[in-house]
């Protein structure tokens, strides 16, 4: 519809934008929909608003079943705390650093994912922040990868 209405206004330059901009939005949704790393996003409320494939298989938590959720519900009790303080900090602009993120696997005798986690904020059309985007690692692939010395393979 937006790029009918510009073409029939005559501003076909803007019907373009608007497409190439729908296509980036687009490809970088699939992006992070396809990543080779644990990412989530979630409101400055808690709630779950991006869960990608990787976390997915690693969680064994569906994407439309996380969507939605609250991520206390998704981690570890002992990491409210720190998650908390992650997004307080990340509102008021701080650098926030790496922190040690375990999260729920569906079965309730699963072991606990452990993520080196980073988070960095999502804002709105008027520059206020929304939510945060994390970004994850699986610290037992570090971990082995550093017990080997330093080889790239885990």
């Amino acid at each position: 519809a937006h790029v009918s209405n510009a073409m029939t206004n005559g501003n076909v330059g803007a019907a373009m934008i608007g497409q190439e901009g729908q296509w980036a939005a687009q490809g970088l949704a699939e992006l992070l929909d396809r990543a080779n790393a644990p990412i989530f996003a979630v409101s400055l409320e808690g709630i779950i608003t991006e869960w990608n494939y990787f976390i997915s298989h690693l969680t064994g938590v569906q994407h439309d079943a996380a969507m939605g959720s609250k991520i206390w519900d998704r981690i570890q009790a002992n990491a409210h705390k720190t998650l908390q303080e992650a997004i307080s900090a990340m509102q008021t602009g701080a650098m926030g650093m790496p922190f040690e993120l375990k999260l729920k696997g569906v079965a309730s005798g699963d072991a606990p994912t452990a993520l080196l986690a980073s988070l960095t904020p999502q804002f709105d059309s008027k520059g206020q922040a929304i939510g945060a985007l994390c970004l994850g690692q699986v610290v037992l692939e570090h971990r082995q990868i550093s017990d080997k010395g330093g080889s790239t393979t885990a």
